[in-house]
């Protein structure tokens, strides 16, 4: 059994010739987009009317802060390069905390209205 080898040249492969995407193509894309976002959000609020999306995430997230438990960065001092100060206002309450490379303190701060 002898192998036949042609001379003739190999028959070039035919790809598949495509236009460019058309404005149809780019419209659905952004159709199924906007689709696909708008049934997340649905799905969203349907949670969050049910109950779930507060036992999902917990309840401290989604928890509004009232003035009470609001925590202000009132100022910083960086003392050295490894230690700074923070003064932090809560409510009513005023504390400075000390950080460190080593250690975080924290420390109450006395006004005159505490006192009295």
């Amino acid at each position: 059994m002898t192998a036949t080898v042609s001379s003739a040249t190999p028959v070039p492969i035919a790809f598949r010739e495509e236009g460019s995407a058309g404005g149809a193509d780019a419209i659905q894309a952004l159709g199924m987009t906007v689709l696909l976002l708008a049934v997340v959000l649905v799905g969203l609020y349907a949670a969050r009317r049910r109950g779930w999306l507060q036992r999902w995430l917990g309840a401290a997230v989604l928890a509004k802060p009232t003035a009470e438990q609001d925590l202000r960065l009132t100022g910083t001092l960086r003392l050295s390069p490894r230690t700074s100060v923070h003064r932090i206002q809560s409510g009513d309450g005023e504390y400075l905390v000390v950080e460190s490379s080593a250690q975080v303190q924290m420390h109450r701060v006395e006004t005159s209205h505490d006192k009295a």
